[in-house]
């Protein structure tokens, strides 16, 4: 029962803060918002120091240091301030997208002090960084030709115009440390550097997806980088192929951003790597090891945890063959660039292997309607009466979360129309058969998120089509994102006048 208290009164509190920051928002005096703010810090702080509790209600404890172990350290108990999304920016220190300047970091959030848990790195990308002899590149970028969508309810039509292909190169990094799920580290004369290889996911970027756990605040004008404190290396390995980034729990990501590389080890000459290892995180959802047993069957893989720093004496980074910004300032068109030569591979590589030639006991359908899981961003609310007007018409629901991979790909190459919600499960498409037709249902804020259009069309061969949809309602987030985002993650209505009149 006192529990019970405890928890209610602590949820009263984080209600009364909330309160008292949104009234804050209305006060014109610096001064006293910063009063304010460095008391709602002492609050929370208390609060954490005198329940011990490592979630609050309706709170999420978001920490840059991300470590258990020196989560358990009373100093850094005292000096840790707890917030959700809803007061993110009111506590700007923890953003890097709200701040602009160094001095302002250094001045007026001073008083929350534990630098001694943190790390400043100079930012350097991986081109730069490797001498001559090591980075290899297969090919210089190509100028191709991309597609903007063909909007059937807008009575738009497609356009082309021409991108060039991000290079294809193999870099070889001596003596450097994995940190976290995908941060480079290296140090000189004692000075860490932290080592971009993913363009999109420079620290400059105003908004990278799940970047927020492996660093705090960038400073442009140093060209550095704050993250969290750098602990010793928990092993280290002789040499490794890092084939994961930022977001390989994503299926998305996965697919196109890490697996895909496989093909530069299929294509390269440069190193003898043969028996070399790829450096995997070993918490990703189990369909994402089932691709590796498809796309790199023999070779030998070190798993690690994402607590872990793993010190590498050779480690090999492939380039990434996408650039998307998921930053809302860079429109999508303008900052768009792909190799699909990578994607083809992948295609080609499943569709004739073994695993998927094996005569399955399944019956795929003609016509599928691809969901998204329930409660996901970028749902569509009206998503009931979509799915009893497309049963109708002999379309199948499917749920690809709940299939294996080889299924996924049978299901999509099977299927001779094809109806999805955007998001993850339609990176399928690469498994599409050409003859088959492709309707995308898409908020309107995100038609000219072309990658799944393209994926249908260039890799695929479809037809392919958008179908948009007003957004609606709001969301809730659970990360700590700008809430500038919400316009690309909220949910939208598909208008059934519109869906009934092109299917």
């Amino acid at each position: 029962m006192k529990k019970i208290i405890s928890l209610i009164l602590q949820y009263l509190v984080y209600e009364l803060l909330l309160i008292t920051l949104r009234t804050l928002n209305l006060i014109n005096s610096n001064l006293i918002k910063k009063k304010f703010r460095k008391l709602l810090a002492g609050i929370y702080i208390y609060i954490y120091r005198h329940t011990k509790a490592k979630r609050l209600p309706a709170m999420t404890v978001y920490m840059y240091l991300y470590d258990k172990d020196l989560f358990e350290l009373e100093q850094f108990k005292k000096s840790t301030i707890l917030f959700n999304s809803r007061i993110w920016k009111h506590f700007s220190k923890h953003n890097n997208h709200y701040l602009n300047k160094s001095a302002l970091y250094q001045k007026e959030y001073s008083y929350i002090s534990y630098y001694k848990f943190l790390d400043t790195c100079s930012v350097l990308d991986i081109t730069d960084f490797c001498a001559d002899g090591d980075i290899q590149y297969l090919k210089k970028g190509a100028e191709i030709t991309l597609s903007s969508p063909n909007v059937l309810n807008k009575g738009l039509c497609e356009k082309t115009y021409s991108i060039k292909e991000p290079d294809s190169y193999i870099a070889c990094l001596q003596d450097v440390i994995v940190h976290k799920n995908a941060s480079i580290l290296q140090k000189t004369n004692d000075q860490w550097n932290w080592i971009s290889y993913e363009p999109q996911a420079h620290p400059k970027v105003k908004f990278v997806a799940n970047y927020w756990k492996q660093f705090i605040y960038y400073d442009n004008d140093k060209k550095q980088v704050l993250i969290p404190k750098i602990n010793r290396p928990s092993r280290t390995v002789k040499e490794a192929i890092l084939l994961n980034g930022r977001c390989s729990e994503n299926y998305f990501h996965w697919i196109l951003e890490s697996l895909s590389r496989v093909y530069i080890l299929e294509k390269q000459s440069f190193f003898n790597l043969e028996n070399t290892p790829l450096l995997i995180l070993d918490s990703m959802p189990i369909t994402h090891y089932d691709t590796l047993k498809i796309l790199a069957p023999d070779r030998p893989v070190i798993y690690y945890s994402e607590a872990e720093n793993i010190a590498v004496e050779k480690l090999y980074v492939l380039s990434v063959p996408t650039l998307h910004y998921d930053d809302i300032d860079i429109p999508f068109l303008k900052g768009a660039s792909v190799d699909f030569d990578y994607f083809r591979f992948v295609r080609n590589r499943v569709l004739n292997s073994k695993e998927y030639n094996i005569i399955s006991e399944l019956s795929y359908p003609k016509k599928i309607f691809v969901t998204r899981p329930k409660g996901a961003a970028r749902s569509i609310k009206n998503q009931k009466a979509i799915e009893k007007y497309l049963v109708s018409k002999g379309f199948k629901i499917v749920y690809p979360e709940n299939m294996s991979f080889i299924e996924q790909a049978q299901c999509f190459e099977n299927a001779d129309v094809i109806v999805g919600v955007n998001g993850a499960a339609l990176t399928n498409l690469i498994f599409a058969n050409q003859k088959a037709k492709v309707f995308i249902l898409i908020n309107e804020y995100n038609e000219d998120f072309t990658w799944h259009y393209n994926l249908a069309k260039h890799v695929a061969g479809c037809d392919v089509f958008h179908i948009t949809g007003k957004p609606v309602g709001s969301i809730r987030f659970k990360y700590p994102y700008e809430e500038r985002m919400e316009k690309v993650k909220q949910g939208y209505k598909i208008d059934m006048h519109d869906l009934k009149r092109f299917i």
